[in-house]
């Protein structure tokens, strides 16, 4: 089974990870913002990977660095929106619509563990482990769905929802996505943390749990 991808973005869908994904609306960054940020960093990783005097070891550390800088500085624009970006997830409606999607396919392609869903874009983490075979079946493309074929199904539906509620045509959701699987129980609270504290971070609420559109698996204990 395929697990590396290259579209926009390059992706990894290890079987069974657990993955903090962001997803926004088509329009939601400058094409030409987004541009100059992913050429930044792939001349890091490049950098990275040239390296003679690192050890691979250090070269996954420094790679996750980068990869974590991208994140941040690409989620800082989705947070100060420019004045030409739509904010359609602002929406009550629409934004219920995307909910219901994630909570649909919880329990089947993945367990649900939290969610943030913003004016411009979306922040989930989902745990694949939920289809892998207790025996010693083997995974195929048959009985595992991978994350990019399961995000066509949240998108594809849900653009199409919206579209109608908004009265518009056209494409809803960018193209591309920002993915990191989860490494280990530090990065999944970290994950957590700035999951569900997206709406204090822009000022909407103090509470994580005053935003209607946040979610947390109840059997998580989160202290955050």
């Amino acid at each position: 089974m395929k697990i590396e991808y290259r579209r926009k973005l390059p992706h990894k869908f290890y079987l069974g990870y657990t993955f903090f994904i962001t997803w926004n609306l088509k329009g939601a960054i400058p094409a030409q913002v987004i541009a100059q940020m992913k050429q930044e960093r792939d001349d890091a990783l490049k950098h990275i990977e040239s390296a003679k005097n690192l050890s691979p070891e250090e070269k996954l550390s420094e790679t996750h660095q980068v990869q974590r800088k991208y994140f941040l500085l690409f989620n800082e624009h989705l947070d100060r929106p420019y004045p030409e970006s739509p904010l359609w997830l602002k929406v009550p409606e629409v934004a219920q619509i995307v909910a219901d999607r994630l909570h649909e396919f919880d329990n089947k392609y993945y367990r649900l563990l939290a969610y943030c869903i913003m004016a411009n874009h979306v922040h989930a983490i989902f745990d694949y482990s939920i289809q892998l075979p207790d025996d010693e079946t083997e995974v195929t493309d048959a009985n595992y769905k991978q994350v990019d074929k399961v995000m066509k199904l949240i998108n594809g539906a849900t653009s199409v929802q919206a579209n109608r509620i908004l009265h518009r045509s056209g494409k809803f959701w960018a193209e591309a996505y920002f993915d990191r699987y989860i490494r280990n129980e530090k990065h999944l609270y970290n994950a957590i943390n700035y999951t569900i504290r997206n709406p204090i971070k822009v000022g909407i609420c103090k509470d994580w749990r005053e935003y209607q559109f946040n979610y947390l698996e109840s059997e998580i204990d989160f202290t955050g």
